[in-house]
């Protein structure tokens, strides 16, 4: 920095640290010129040759030199303490004998070893005072012993709403001073940082599309990095700001941990067991696996307990209610896996020995030994009416190691909309006025009936709308979420998903409510009908596992088929009226585009959009197909010539305020379609936008210092 006329910080002592550490070790000078200038050059132009270290220098110190020497401030190792962890963990790894089983490394002779002790030893006795004095002037955060008085805080975030839908929008440090938190407007979604002792923010990373948004940000043990994810992928930036780095792909990953030996445990996508992959970046290992014979649809939420070498984590049977859920322990060496307490969700160890989770809007604690892995006495409410989601499990709270707690509030009621037909042109007129939380609208064949999914006194059901009477009928009962209901060709049938027997299945009834509900299939996967071809054979089905894929449901054999399963997500199928094609989504481009295939084949592709959209419609002569993105409608003309597909210049029919976009409505912790066509093409059923451009009301956090002091206080029955 001072050779570059920058401004020098802590980070250029770490730099200073790295130099001397490779000059001991090498017994050479890492930039050496025959003059001052010479050297300055070569410290802006070169990197220091590692190849001169001794071969028997660990390779973790090899990594500490590496990243202490890192020409960029923010890329550099942020706090020198980890230097010391790493020295320390390299003299211990030394003084063990070898394993018996473990293969010799190639200069792992007796005088090798006691070499690189020596050397190591040496660094350290003389290294000491600067890294007590180093740590003593980086590490500024109080004890985590000190003790706060109590006292509540509403802190201003940001001027946008906090992003609720996916796991916590915010991350606190451990040393208490730090917050990171996730901000959106609209479709645009921001990461921020802020020092609690300021009052200004600094942003790290936003979203340039609908694939790139930050949510569940996570920080690094030393708080120098955080983590996030985005729908495809999870990145890891400096707390200082710079470039974010990718670390690995995921599909709407739902949660992730930051382990002290820099290893990242995540869960990969909403159906999948958890993962570990480096935080520099690799290729993710699998760590749990589901247990299908127990029902098992998802791990999530995981959490390092503090010896670094367990994980809790969120397990549950359902993708849409997390009443029941299972909080277990799994051993990240082993794979061993532990239940620790059922009937709760996104659980969190608090060094109180406390277990503390979320059971609808209530955070309860229970007394948890770390080395037992066991619970003890009941459980205890500690704070009611929290921001929660029990349908992705998730809840707004965290806290650091000092005992204070950063927590979002349970906001107004579920946002209510009424129903509107929608023209060509943008023009809107009411259809149905009477306000709801409506999602997933699906007009009948032959135009006369408007179904929807319907969430009620926390329910979601299956209603219709008769359309020339005005009258609203609902057709399923079930405590169960019943959605995602599609019309038979006549009209006469529903076919719609439910979980009222385990991951969601489909089911068949009659849409004038007669008659038996029929299963029509038993799956260990969650299963979602998106379209029912016209001869009544075919139902296009969505398949959540380790992505969303695409199927098929031959009702006359009952067999479901693939379509579509690739890496990447695919969605939306939409059986074309001649039933030749099917049109669906998928984000194999980087963004969701709508592609057409062949059907039931699959064999010939053809990319239909030009740029994002979701949810593709056919109109019912099959001449046009629609789409969505996050304005409004798109349409395209289409010819069908037998197996031949051609598709016109797609157009922006209108724009406007509707709920939804390219990621569904999202009511509930769901997301849901959130439109539909007429048989004619000349009218959408969607969802106004009533608040559009107005705050959600959740800017504001609430944070409680000296909260250890009330968990500790609890009247716990069982704890010592």
């Amino acid at each position: 920095e001072q050779a570059r006329a920058l401004a020098a910080d802590r980070r250029a002592d770490i730099w200073s640290f790295g130099v001397i550490l490779y000059e001991m070790l090498a017994g050479r000078r890492a930039f050496l010129g025959d003059t001052v200038a010479d050297t300055v050059a070569k410290v802006i132009e070169r990197e220091p040759d590692l190849s001169a270290l001794p071969p028997t220098v660990p390779l973790k110190v090899r990594e500490l030199i590496e990243r202490c020497l890192v020409k960029s401030p923010r890329q550099r190792l942020q706090a020198i303490g980890d230097a010391r962890l790493v020295l320390e963990e390299a003299l211990a790894s030394l003084a063990r004998p070898p394993s018996a089983d473990a293969p010799a490394p190639p200069v792992a002779t007796g005088r090798a070893r006691a070499g690189a002790r020596r050397w190591l030893l040496i660094v350290a006795s003389m290294l000491a005072g600067a890294l007590a004095w180093a740590v003593a002037s980086s590490l500024r955060s109080p004890p985590e012993a000190q003790v706060e008085r109590p006292l509540a805080v509403d802190i201003a975030v940001g001027t946008d709403d906090l992003y609720y839908q996916l796991g916590a929008s915010f991350a606190i440090s451990r040393d208490g001073n730090t917050l990171t938190y996730v901000e959106s407007q609209g479709s645009k979604r921001s990461l921020f940082v802020r020092s609690l002792d300021q009052l200004v923010s600094i942003a790290l990373a936003s979203n340039q599309d609908e694939t790139t948004g930050p949510y569940h940000p996570f920080l690094s043990p030393d708080g120098s990095w955080v983590g996030y994810a985005v729908p495809a992928e999870l990145y890891r930036v400096p707390v200082s700001g710079g470039a974010p780095l990718a670390v690995c792909k995921v599909s709407r990953s739902r949660g992730a941990t930051w382990l002290p030996d820099d290893t990242i445990v995540f869960a990969p996508n909403p159906a999948s067991g958890l993962s570990s992959v480096p935080a520099l970046g690799g290729e993710p290992q699998p760590l749990t696996t589901l247990d299908q014979t127990k029902g098992e649809v998802t791990h999530r939420w995981p959490q390092g307990l503090p010896d670094g070498k367990h994980v809790l984590f969120t397990s549950n049977n359902s993708l849409s209610n997390f009443d029941g859920a299972a909080l277990e322990v799994v051993d990240v060496e082993s794979g061993e896996r532990k239940v620790v307490y059922r009937g709760g969700t996104y659980g969190r160890y608090v060094p109180t020995g406390h277990l503390v989770f979320v059971n609808r809007t209530t955070l309860f604690a229970i007394r948890f030994d770390p080395d037992k892995l066991e619970t003890s006495g009941s459980a205890a409410p500690v704070l009611q009416k929290l921001a929660t989601s029990t349908a992705e499990g998730a809840a707004q709270y965290d806290f650091s190691n000092t005992g204070r707690l950063v927590y979002g509030a349970q906001g107004a009621l579920a946002v209510v909309y009424p129903v509107a037909w929608v023209d060509r042109n943008g023009q809107s007129s009411p259809l149905l006025e009477e306000p709801g939380v409506y999602v997933n609208p699906r007009i009948s064949p032959d135009g006369s009936r408007l179904s929807l999914t319907v969430l009620r006194d926390e329910n979601w059901d299956v209603w219709v709308y008769d359309l020339g009477r005005g009258v609203s009928t609902r057709l399923t009962f079930d405590e169960g979420v019943e959605s995602e209901q599609i019309w038979s060709a006549d009209g006469k049938y529903l076919l719609f998903s439910s979980d009222r027997e385990g991951p969601d299945s489909l089911y068949r009834k009659r849409a004038d409510g007669s008659g038996e509900l029929e299963r029509l299939t038993q799956t260990k996967v969650a299963q979602w009908a998106t379209s029912w071809s016209r001869d009544g054979r075919y139902v296009a089905v969505m398949q959540s596992e380790q992505q969303y894929d695409l199927l098929y449901l031959d009702l006359e054999s009952g067999e479901t088929k693939p379509f579509v399963s690739t890496q990447f997500g695919e969605g939306s199928g939409a059986i074309s009226p001649d039933g030749h094609f099917l049109a669906y989504s998928s984000n194999e481009s980087g963004s969701n585009q709508i592609y057409v295939r062949t059907f039931p084949s699959g064999e010939a592709k053809w990319q239909v959009s030009d740029a994002p959209g979701t949810a593709p419609r056919w109109r019912a002569d099959g001449r046009e197909l629609f789409w969505r993105n996050n304005e409004g409608i798109v349409a395209a003309p289409v010819e069908i010539d037998g197996t031949t597909f051609r598709a016109g210049k797609p157009q922006q029919l209108f724009k406007g305020a509707w709920k939804g976009g390219l990621n569904g409505v999202g009511a509930g912790g769901l997301s849901f379609a959130d439109y539909d066509v007429t048989p004619d093409g000349k009218r959408f059923a969607m969802f106004p936008d009533l608040e559009a451009g107005a705050k959600g009301g959740h800017q504001h956090l609430t944070l409680l210092t000296g909260w250890f002091g009330q968990l500790q206080s609890l009247d716990v029955r069982g704890s010592k």
